[in-house]
């Protein structure tokens, strides 16, 4: 096992972080660990006062992962200052960090998520990688690659009940490749090209996948909350704001009003 601590954290909260809605492969432990798989690897992360202890089957790049190099607290000041009606949504989930995570992993997670809730995307993740993913330790597997995927037929995932999503992933895990853009627009165009990928999840795949940090994922949740806090109703209207008033900074402050408005409205 690779041992690895980390000291003087800020910013960071498990729960926020690997609860809000943009990884669906950690779980918490009864002492408020988490457990999960990255990569080919297992992963049990604890977070002790400012001390980010983290145990894994293997070498990883952590820092990359969490992304711990990056100021949240410049980030958070400078999105209340743009907006000062944010200012809860960060109070509430002060501690999210965007994960870097792995691009034909996210691009198939949110494939998985349309029209589905979080506890069933997580379900259905862990079958497919039970099915079709290589076996790490006697209860985990890692995520199955692209060309794994691409050879199935749609009733080879009739057991992990995807249902039309099942076409979607077989089709876009064929047309996938790693590749480099010229531009975010560049990116975005290529993934509204795969089967099943629209506005919605391509901007999720923009901001998780390849770290286009002014990415603005809207769902549901994120409509009601622009509702509710901003009085903006319609998706051009609420792009067109989070452009203005967020920018680059897009990406953190969807992160913070999302899980501001599932969370909070989870334990009313």
């Amino acid at each position: 096992m690779q041992k690895k601590v980390f000291e003087n954290v800020k910013d960071i909260n498990l729960k926020h972080t690997f609860e809000c809605g943009q990884c669906f492969r950690w779980n918490k432990n009864e002492d408020d660990s988490y457990t999960g798989v990255v990569s080919s690897l297992v992963a049990t992360v604890s977070l002790i006062g400012d001390k980010l202890y983290i145990e894994a089957t293997d070498d990883f790049d952590w820092k990359r992962y969490l992304d711990l190099d990056r100021d949240y607290g410049k980030i958070k000041k400078e999105l209340v200052a743009k907006d000062n009606i944010i200012r809860d949504a960060i109070d509430y989930g002060f501690g999210i960090r965007i994960l870097r995570q792995d691009l034909w992993e996210v691009i198939a997670s949110f494939l998985i998520s349309q029209n589905n809730n979080i506890p069933r995307i997580k379900g259905c993740i862990e079958n497919l990688s039970k099915l079709h993913g290589e076996k790490i330790t006697d209860d985990y597997y890692t995520f199955p690659k692209a060309d794994v995927i691409a050879k199935l037929k749609a009733n080879d995932l009739d057991e992990i009940k995807l249902g039309y999503r099942a076409k979607y992933l077989i089709e876009t895990a064929k047309a996938f490749e790693e590749k480099e853009f010229d531009s975010s627009e560049e990116a975005y165009e290529w993934l509204l090209g795969l089967s099943g990928v629209g506005p919605k999840v391509a901007s999720c795949v923009m901001l998780f996948g390849f770290g286009y940090y002014g990415a603005y994922p809207v769902d549901v949740w994120v409509k009601k909350v622009m509702k509710e806090l901003y009085g903006i109703e319609g998706i051009n209207n609420i792009n067109m704001f989070a452009k203005k008033t967020f920018g680059d900074y897009g990406g953190f402050a969807q992160q913070y009003l999302f899980y501001y408005m599932r969370d909070k409205k989870d334990k009313m």
